[in-house]
């Protein structure tokens, strides 16, 4: 009932604790349009394992499902091409791994025009929507990543925003492990029917979120 009030609200929670964090690591004054970009960022790698369609879905007529993960991603895409006309993307040089990435995505598409972009059943992932979200979607952030972060305090940054979101995800592993769900957030990694989340927390020397953080 209150998920879209609750979804705007982490968000700006998150940007804002992102800022001031950002303010505390003393990034240049002169550096604020570039840190906006990377606190967008931030919150997006997070978004996209906290704030996908299972968390919450905005429809509209005509228009694909938005999720908190798409908007921010849309937002880093008006970044990227507001950038390429203003000067603040290249593509000039050191241009391997793009070109790489573009070779890899021309293959995929070649063989989704022969065996079809949609699944055989509904059981089955879409194809076009493995490669979207899996490859092509990482392909664009990692161009935006390549120009907009420019110093080390926003490598720092994004970092310790993951390794704090690690250490959440330990909690919740926690309270999943021992049955106290009534604190599992979000909520849906307690629906059995999305089997990608529940009961993955199994121990403290067998668990995603602790090695996930130890390997960070």
């Amino acid at each position: 009932m209150y998920l879209p009030q609750v979804a705007v609200l982490a968000v700006s929670l998150s940007i804002i604790l992102l800022w001031y964090w950002a303010k505390y690591q003393k990034v240049r004054s002169d550096a604020v349009l570039v840190h906006a970009p990377v606190l967008i960022l931030a919150f997006w790698l997070i978004s996209c394992a906290v704030f996908g369609p299972a968390f919450h879905v905005f429809r509209f007529a005509g228009v694909f499902d938005i999720t908190i993960e798409r908007l921010l991603f849309l937002i880093l895409l008006f970044f990227l091409i507001t950038g390429a006309f203003a000067g603040k993307v290249h593509f000039e040089t050191k241009m391997s791994i793009e070109i790489s990435m573009v070779v890899f995505a021309v293959i995929c598409v070649l063989s989704m025009l022969r065996t079809g972009f949609y699944p055989l059943t509904p059981d089955f992932p879409s194809p076009w929507f493995v490669f979207i979200t899996g490859y092509l979607f990482p392909f664009i952030v990692f161009v935006f990543a390549k120009n907009y972060i420019r110093n080390e305090n926003e490598v720092q940054l994004i970092l310790q925003a993951l390794f704090c979101f690690g250490i959440y995800l330990s909690l919740i592993a926690f309270f999943e492990y021992f049955n106290i769900r009534q604190f599992v957030f979000p909520r849906y990694i307690n629906n059995p029917d999305i089997g990608l989340h529940m009961d993955r927390a199994r121990g403290p020397f067998l668990n995603a979120a602790f090695n996930g953080v130890g390997i960070l």
